[in-house]
């Protein structure tokens, strides 16, 4: 994912507020889901074969410091932040499918006390493989040898290889775009 910050500097006339240009993400991971499948053949593994949990959200977090010295933590600020992607949501070529979806474009912020804050933009599967149905969920009731069209042609492991790659391309394309607005407290 890439994470495009909108008004990386806030400016506030009370008080002198910026965004300090560090951020940490933490974003959305394919895997397995909460209901998961006995003797699933689509998996999502780590490196020592243990599955990787499927994770809908991106966790931004961030420090509010004063300009005037670029250190100061501050830690009363009111944050408020909106989100958008470009797209609006991740879609399979030209059609009204999409992979991925923003539940909220106007995501809660939680002050951490310490100066910090984190945005968590929750996300849900699309409409692409049922109404917010997961992929793991999806291609794990077929068998991964049976055609899709149920003739010929590719097979539901072949069609899970190719949409899955074409997932990630277009998340991988997309831009998220955050802005972030702080304000002094009253």
């Amino acid at each position: 994912f890439f994470i495009v910050f909108y008004s990386p500097s806030v400016f506030i006339n009370i008080i002198d507020i910026k965004y300090d240009g560090s951020a940490e993400t933490d974003g959305f991971v394919f895997g397995q889901p909460a209901d998961t499948v006995a003797k699933a053949w689509l998996t999502n593994e780590d490196d020592y074969g243990n599955p990787i949990n499927e994770k809908l959200e991106i966790v931004i977090t961030f420090k509010v410091v004063k300009a005037s010295n670029g250190t100061t933590p501050v830690t009363d600020a009111v944050v408020t932040c909106t989100f958008g992607s470009t797209p609006a949501t991740f879609k399979v070529g030209e059609t009204e499918e999409t992979y991925i979806e923003v539940v909220d474009t106007t995501p809660d912020v939680t002050n951490n006390g310490d100066g910090t804050y984190s945005v968590t933009i929750e996300l849900q599967w699309g409409t692409h493989w049922g109404e917010h149905v997961s992929p793991y969920t999806y291609y794990n009731a077929k068998n991964p040898n049976a055609f899709v069209n149920g003739v010929d042609g590719p097979t539901f492991a072949d069609d899970a290889k190719t949409r899955l790659e074409a997932m990630y391309a277009a998340v991988n394309a997309g831009k998220f775009n955050v802005t972030i607005d702080a304000q002094p407290a009253e």
